[in-house]
This record gives C-alpha cells, sequence and structure tokens, in this order.
C-alpha cells in the first residue's frame, strides 16, 4: 500500500515539472498574447485637380452679322457671336459652368483651342490681345479676321470677358480678386463668349472648341 502511494506521488511529481516547462519551452503558465490597436486616419489631398460641370455644351443666344447673312441660331457673318450663359451687365449674368479646384493652394490656369469643323476642314484661329503678331484679330474693330474667331470668358460676380489665349495663362475670372489663386474645395461659376470669323468659306455647318483648365501647384 505504501508502494502504491509512493508511486502515485511520483506520478503527479513529473505532471507538474512538465506542466511548469511548457513541454517544450513554451511561454510559463498564466502568460498571455501581445494585443494591437490599428488606427486608421484620412490625409489631405495633395494632388492638384480641377473638374468642371457640365463638360459639354451647347453656344446659344446668337446674334450679329450683318443682312443677308445675320442669323438668331447660327454664327452669321461678318463676326457672328454665341455665348455659354449670359453677360450683360449688371442685370442679366448667367454663368452656367462650375469649375471647382482641389488639393494644396495653387493656381487655376486656363487654355482654348482653334475652332474645329466637324468635317475636319479648315480650322479657325483663335485671335485676340496678347497673343503674338500672328495671332492679332484682323477685323474690323479688332475682332476676328478671315478665318479667325476669338473667346472669352465672364463670372458671376462681374470681372468682365477675359480673351483666352492657344496656350495655358492664370484664369483670372476664377479668383474673385483676379490674383490667379485658388484654396481647397474653392469653384467659381463661369460664362463664355464665342466671336466669328469676319468671313470664312469652309462648308461646315458644326463647330467645336475646347477649353482646358489646368491645376498649379503654389510656387
Amino acid at each position: 500500500m505504501r508502494s502504491l502511494t509512493w508511486f502515485a506521488i511520483a506520478i503527479l511529481a513529473v505532471f507538474a515539472v512538465v506542466k511548469l516547462g511548457g513541454g517544450s519551452g513554451g511561454q510559463p503558465a498564466g502568460a498571455g498574447h501581445d494585443p494591437t490597436l490599428t488606427i486608421h486616419f484620412n490625409a489631405i489631398n495633395t494632388y492638384n485637380t480641377v473638374t468642371i460641370s457640365p463638360s459639354d455644351v451647347q453656344c446659344g443666344h446668337y446674334h450679329g452679322g450683318k443682312f443677308p447673312n445675320a442669323s438668331t441660331n447660327t454664327l452669321g457673318q461678318p463676326n457672328g457671336m454665341c455665348s455659354v450663359g449670359r453677360d450683360v451687365p449688371p442685370h442679366v449674368v448667367v454663368a452656367p459652368i462650375k469649375i471647382t479646384y482641389s488639393g494644396l493652394s495653387g493656381s487655376v490656369f486656363i487654355q482654348s483651342g482653334n475652332a474645329v469643323p466637324k468635317d475636319n476642314g479648315t480650322q479657325w484661329h483663335l485671335c485676340g490681345p496678347n497673343i503674338g503678331p500672328e495671332s492679332v484679330c484682323h477685323g474690323p474693330q479688332g475682332k476676328p479676321g478671315p478665318y479667325q474667331f476669338s473667346v472669352k470668358n465672364f463670372n458671376i460676380v462681374g470681372l468682365g470677358p477675359t480673351s483666352l489665349r492657344p496656350w495655358p495663362t492664370c484664369d483670372v475670372n476664377f479668383d474673385v480678386d483676379g490674383r490667379c489663386h485658388a484654396h481647397r474645395t474653392q469653384s467659381q461659376q463661369e460664362g463664355f463668349n464665342i466671336i466669328g470669323p469676319y468671313w470664312q468659306k469652309n462648308p461646315s455647318t458644326t463647330w467645336s472648341v475646347t477649353i482646358t483648365w489646368i491645376a498649379m501647384p503654389a510656387k
């Protein structure tokens, strides 16, 4: 009977040694794992971008030209005009294009392409002040000459129409102070006036011009 008691004690002792040692060098009895916490957060957008809405419009409010080549639904000759929005200050100024800037503070630039006919014939070249000798408007009273046209943008606060150029220049109508400065989430409403050529003989009746805005980081 005494031998059985000692045998039981020996078995218990072996079990206790194995339990305390972890059996294979593991953690001591009662030890836990190291808990971790993951925190998610958002950072400010540092990429300078410009978005516009809408991005495709029809010119309207046709007027100008002289009989018998005047028109109320197309650009007549000479120097027929149309507009996107209305610029009849101080009572009627409608600027339907919304330009929104995002990213770190910077500037917004703008440029215009040529007027391109749907049939890919002879294009009208952009003309206006401060573009260069080759782009001076050759029509009467400084208006576009043959195969020339001009584009001006304006805003709802009445800065006034500003001639666009064929390369990026400061969009002074985007900033109400005309300083070409843009801050995050800033937006502006703009409209456009188009003046057609003194005369042209391209048979195409459908034309388009592409206006491009460019977000520039601060210097």
